[in-house]
């Protein structure tokens, strides 16, 4: 009884790059051709934990059946009980006329077509990796939704044009852009100067997702800016956040409490040590610790989320909503939408860059003395260049 083969993992960017199309690429070369093509049309996901993970993961499978081979598969072999009329005898030397009319070996000739192409290999590709051909993968592709059931290169997002050619909206909450640059300022994310800075595994076009419902709530999602986000972020019909490994505590840092200068505290231990601002936001949510010596025992309001990405989003906007309170000089969270998100602007995306056009003369003095209006220039976890532009 014939054993089946081990199946393998799928490499992340097989969306893009077809079995059939990298049958006669090495590894290598496959890698870089797959996270070139994966960039080309989704580039924020390249960014991800979960594709580089599954890159490395095909990458030593493949090393590991390279190594198990004993020669590389350059065509199959002929059968050993052919007729002796046609069976190959031992080659003779080669004539003059034979040169002719016989093409090189390993050169395909005009006439071959595609289907042939995958059964020759160029002798510099031999030379450089004799195991470069791996057995056909006969694995199933992996739970990948935001990048196995993104759209093909040749398809089209609902609603939106191929993610290769320029997409324009108009939204009513131009604004929720701001909160990019209040993301940089806190580290969620690093700038152009920090590429290799680790923040949120969240993309940041779903962080701007969950903030809009959180500070905006259905009118948001009704938005023609809603499935540009999910375009933005590779995730297709999926919600936004559906592959964030949300954190289970809350903890403040330190330098995030700076712009607040009147600092009362309230603690509270039933199930969790609760801390809450009196600037509106919980400073520790955590099963244990200890409360901070300058708090008092009393009533600390209890996320309406008991658990996972929604109790993370609360956390976070309760949080954003005051030190965007400050930075505004905003006296309610009420005042927020009106002040902040609700500006009509132009969005025009390429596949570079994502360009806000907002009128200057809306624009509140509040947001530019903020410094929420900056341009936040190449954001390496979003995969594109943000900037704003403004008309009179």
């Amino acid at each position: 009884m014939t054993m089946p083969a081990p199946r393998q993992n799928l490499p992340p960017w097989r969306a893009w790059l077809s079995e059939n199309q990298a049958v006669i690429l090495s590894p290598a070369r496959e890698l870089s051709l797959g996270v070139l093509l994966a960039l080309a049309q989704q580039p924020a996901i390249v960014r991800s934990a979960r594709f580089v993970e599954a890159a490395q993961t095909w990458l030593s499978e493949r090393a590991a059946v390279s190594v198990d081979q004993d020669a590389p598969r350059i065509a199959p072999s002929l059968p050993q009980d052919l007729p002796a009329e046609i069976a190959p005898s031992s080659p003779a030397a080669p004539t003059a006329e034979d040169d002719e009319i016989a093409p090189t070996p390993l050169q395909p000739s005009a006439e071959t077509g595609l289907e042939r192409v995958s059964q020759w290999r160029y002798e510099a590709d031999i030379e450089e990796d004799t195991h470069a051909v791996a057995p056909p993968v006969t694995g199933e592709i992996p739970d990948w939704p935001d990048v196995v059931h993104a759209p093909a290169p040749e398809q089209e997002v609902p609603g939106l044009s191929s993610s290769l050619e320029p997409i324009h909206i108009t939204t009513e909450f131009g604004g929720i852009f701001y909160l990019l640059n209040a993301a940089l300022a806190l580290a969620l994310y690093g700038d152009f100067t920090q590429a290799l800075s680790h923040g949120l595994t969240l993309s940041p076009w779903d962080f701007l997702a969950l903030m809009g419902t959180e500070f905006i709530g259905a009118d948001f999602e009704a938005d023609p800016i809603w499935p540009l986000l999910a375009h933005l972020s590779g995730r297709g019909d999926k919600p936004p956040g559906h592959d964030f490994d949300a954190p289970d505590t809350w903890h403040v840092p330190p330098e995030w409490l700076e712009p607040f200068e009147e600092t009362a505290l309230l603690w509270e231990h039933a199930d969790h040590l609760r801390v809450w601002h009196s600037a509106g936001f919980w400073l520790i949510d955590a099963p244990e610790g200890n409360p901070p010596e300058m708090a008092v025992s009393g009533v600390v309001p209890v996320p309406q989320s008991s658990e996972g990405l929604a109790r993370w989003r609360e956390w976070l906007a309760a949080y954003l909503g005051a030190r965007l309170r400050v930075a505004l000089d905003l006296e309610d969270d009420a005042d927020l939408a009106p002040t902040l998100f609700a500006h009509t602007a132009h969005i025009a995306v390429t596949p570079a860059c994502v360009d806000i056009t907002l009128n200057l003369t809306t624009l509140p003095i509040a947001i530019r003395y903020a410094g929420l209006d900056r341009d936040p220039g190449w954001i390496p976890a979003a995969g594109y260049a943000v900037a704003f532009r403004f008309e009179v």
